[in-house]
């Protein structure tokens, strides 16, 4: 009742203490695995939706404040909507935590323009990129690059990556950002900053969720 689910009865035997012992050790196991599922939602909620809520704010702000000029709210609210738009489809995915839990995330793909979505990810972090004073070099291949994938999966991919080299990047550092095509299949998207870098003991952690080195 206080949580304690790691508690296990001693189940050896086969008398009725023993069965009941054994129920109970298989409550607590589905117990377990009901709060760890509440802690990665709650875990997943907070990680997912941090970034988006940030550069909302400071969009926002900065157009109540006047730093944004009049002409260009329209473009700063059309890049809010889409960010509060695609928050909605991110709580609409957590929300079905136990299908994503089972690996069975349900893949997407349209065709669109990598360099387009780049551009705009640039964007939604303008505001923390103008705070720190850093160097952007965007590098794209071709004007346009049109690619067959999932936009929203891909872009979530790219806000992860850029937000981490934002947030690990000395004041006034370069952030690189490139659109590489690869045997004319593939293209290759890459985020380089210059910050201390992940230690070597660390690495082999890097794809564990929510992991963070101290």
């Amino acid at each position: 009742s206080k949580g304690a689910f790691e508690l296990r009865l001693d189940d050896n035997g086969a008398d009725e203490v023993a069965q009941l012992a054994k129920s109970f050790n298989m409550m607590a196991d589905g117990l377990s695995s009901l709060e760890q599922t509440r802690r990665s939602f709650v875990a997943n909620v907070s990680h997912e939706l941090r970034s988006p809520l940030t550069s909302i704010r400071g969009f926002l702000e900065a157009i109540q404040d006047g730093t944004i000029p009049q002409e260009k709210h329209g473009e700063y609210l059309d890049i809010v909507i889409g960010e509060t738009r695609r928050m909605t489809g991110m709580v609409n995915n957590l929300l079905d935590l136990a299908r994503m839990e089972g690996g069975q995330v349900n893949i997407s793909p349209t065709v669109f323009d990598i360099n387009e979505l780049a551009r705009r990810m640039i964007l939604t972090f303008e505001t923390r990129i103008n705070s720190k004073h850093l160097d952007v070099d965007l590098q794209l291949i071709e004007p346009y690059c049109f690619v067959e994938a999932d936009a929203d999966q891909i872009g979530q991919v790219l806000r992860n990556l850029i937000d981490n080299a934002i947030k690990f990047s000395p004041d006034g550092a370069k952030l690189h950002i490139k659109t590489k095509l690869v045997d004319r299949r593939l293209v290759h998207v890459s985020v380089q900053d210059f910050g201390a870098g992940i230690p070597d003991e660390d690495i082999k952690h890097v794809f564990d969720r929510f992991y963070k080195v101290e």
